[in-house]
């Protein structure tokens, strides 16, 4: 019997190697973001006289986008000029095999998140998206 589920741990993506770029420039020191869309919210339209519950799927929400990362000035300067600037700007993050997610948006945040003692300084950008047919994914390019 052939062994179809056999995990190979080469192909396995970890984020050694993700970039995330916006507006063509890689944001150098971003260690987390948000998610890549998602499932819809259920909406309960049960009504009065059913005695079974029915839903429906409602619509995905996918209004803003969170990049976390350590605080340098020209990450935070970059990100701060898009900001200010109040542009659409293209979202790309590249996984380590090639793969790539896209989106649209504006920077409508760039802020510190806080300071600790002995840890790294933390910012965060938010992103309002602005591609309605949510993130797009493209395929890696042969030989990569």
């Amino acid at each position: 019997m052939p062994e179809t589920n056999k995990l190979d741990i080469s192909k396995v993506l970890t984020t050694i190697g993700v970039t995330i770029a916006v507006g063509g420039t890689e944001i150098a020191w971003a260690h987390d973001c948000g998610d890549f869309g998602g499932e819809p919210s259920g909406l309960d339209c049960t009504p009065l006289s059913s005695k079974v519950k029915m839903e429906k799927s409602g619509i995905v929400e996918q209004e803003q986008w969170e990049i976390s990362y350590f605080y340098n000035d020209s990450d935070y300067d970059y990100l701060e000029t898009l900001r200010k600037a109040g542009e659409s700007k293209e979202i790309i993050v590249t996984m380590n095999n090639g793969r790539k997610f896209k989106n649209n948006g504006v920077v409508a945040a760039n802020y510190l998140t806080g300071l600790t003692v002995n840890g790294m300084s933390e910012a965060k950008a938010v992103l309002n998206l602005s591609n309605q047919d949510g993130w797009t994914k493209e395929e890696p390019t042969a030989g990569v």
